[in-house]
């Protein structure tokens, strides 16, 4: 398994709702990889089954993005989530800068990603 490193991302105006910016570290992997990310979200900023999506901050196109939640606030909304992203094609250290959004049309990925399933016998790497 591939993984992507996260890196500082840059200020961007978006028309939907911003939850985070995000840089995503190229390591050669072919167009299509599955990075998988684990986030945090503050109380009240996204409730299970809400719509989300990684955009590309050059281009503004969306990258097929799946949300699983992992943990919830006392009040029901998503504390922390596995996300899985259709990544781009990148140089190795190449840096891709994206936002993650709310809301508006999600696009989704060819396949449904069963947390328990993919992670299980995987363990973390980092790209060196």
């Amino acid at each position: 398994m591939t993984v992507y490193g996260l890196v500082s991302a840059v200020s961007s105006a978006w028309a939907q709702p911003e939850l985070a910016k995000w840089g995503l570290l190229g390591t050669c992997a072919p167009e299509g990889t599955v990075a998988l990310f684990g986030h945090p979200f503050s109380r009240g900023m996204l409730t299970p089954g809400e719509a989300v999506v990684l955009k590309r901050s050059d281009t503004g196109a969306a990258l097929p993005t799946q949300i699983n939640p992992v943990t919830s606030w006392d009040d029901g909304s998503v504390k922390v989530a596995v996300l899985a992203v259709q990544a781009p094609a990148l140089e190795k250290d190449a840096v891709l800068e994206c936002v993650l959004v709310k809301g508006g049309a999600n696009v989704r990925p060819a396949w449904n990603m069963e947390l328990a399933k993919v992670l299980r016998g995987r363990k973390a790497t980092t790209p060196s």
